[in-house]
Parts: C-alpha cells; sequence; structure tokens
C-alpha cells in the first residue's frame, strides 16, 4: 500500500510541477479571470442599486409634494420617513462601493434608461393612486434585490446591506398596503 501511494505522489507532483515551476497555472488564470468578472459584476450590481435607489427616491419624493386628498398628509408624513430611510441606504452603500475600490456615478443617461420603468407623479395624484404606483415602484426595486442578494454571495458585507435594504423596503412597500 505505500508503495502505491509513493507511486500516486510521484506522478501528482510529476504532473502537477511542471505547470508551478513555469508560474503559469491554467487553474490560478482562471480564479484571477473569474474574479475580475466577479468584480465587474459586483461593480454593477452595487451601481444600478444606487441608480434604482435614486430613482425610488425622486419617485416618493414627488408623491411626497404632489398627492392630493382626504389622507394626503398622512401620505405626505409617511413619505417623509421613507426619504430619510432610502437616504441613508443610499450612503451605505454608495460606502460600500468605496471600500470595494469604486467610485459611485450619477449616470443621467443611464437614468434617464431606467426611469422610464417607473411611474413618476408630476403632476396632480389621488392618494389612492400615488399609493398604488409606489407600491409597483418598490416592487420593481425589491426584485431586482432578490436576485443580487443570491449573486452576492462571495461578498457577504454587500450582500448583507442588499438584505437590509430589502427589509426596510418590503416594509415601506407593506406601509403603504396599509393606506389603501
Amino acid at each position: 500500500m505505500l508503495s502505491n501511494l509513493k507511486f500516486k505522489s510521484i506522478i501528482f507532483i510529476f504532473l502537477i510541477l511542471p505547470f508551478h515551476m513555469n508560474g503559469q497555472s491554467g487553474e490560478i488564470e482562471i480564479k484571477e479571470r473569474q474574479i475580475q468578472v466577479n468584480e465587474q459584476s459586483d461593480k454593477f450590481k452595487i451601481q444600478e442599486t444606487l441608480n434604482h435607489l435614486e430613482i425610488l427616491n425622486k419617485t416618493v419624493k414627488l408623491v411626497h409634494w404632489n398627492a392630493e386628498g382626504p389622507t394626503a398628509y398622512v401620505l405626505h408624513e409617511l413619505t417623509d420617513e421613507f426619504i430619510e430611510e432610502i437616504d441613508g441606504h443610499t450612503d451605505l452603500i454608495a460606502e460600500q462601493f468605496r471600500v470595494l475600490g469604486h467610485y459611485p456615478e450619477i449616470d443621467l443617461a443611464q437614468l434617464n434608461e431606467m426611469k422610464d420603468d417607473f411611474y413618476f407623479p408630476n403632476e396632480k395624484i389621488k392618494v389612492e393612486d400615488a399609493i398604488q404606483q409606489l407600491i409597483e415602484n418598490y416592487e420593481l426595486v425589491i426584485t431586482t434585490l432578490d436576485a443580487k442578494i443570491e449573486k452576492a454571495e462571495a461578498d457577504l458585507v454587500t450582500q448583507d446591506y442588499f438584505i437590509d435594504l430589502k427589509t426596510d423596503l418590503l416594509l415601506q412597500q407593506w406601509k403603504l398596503k396599509m393606506q389603501l
């Protein structure tokens, strides 16, 4: 048994050693490329989340200003709370982005493309309609977070930020639903 183990070890060393002696291990190159791809993917996920939060913040702000009706003041106060919480999450995620070595961007062209998926109440809107539209806007962001949480397993800190954000957005969405 011992001689069989020695033979297998020698074959293993013979097959693996030449790659490491030349400093050109195919396995290492693959891992380095995979890390670079993951970093770019993570960068996109975080930047996209920042963009979604900026758009969500603006839609909530517009409802804050433009909703009218008997319960508009209640919604006005509620959206004040939401805006503050969204700003806090935006700041935390932007700071995590910096920790990872990236710089947050405001790409107005990209934001303009993304905004088409969201409802913007740029005029007077009834409270009930405003709430329904906000619920749908929240759903868009929450849905994208689900995929990001699942894929962010390599970066547990960012994953925690995404989970925390999703939890708060779900709570805000629930509070909106309770107003209907």
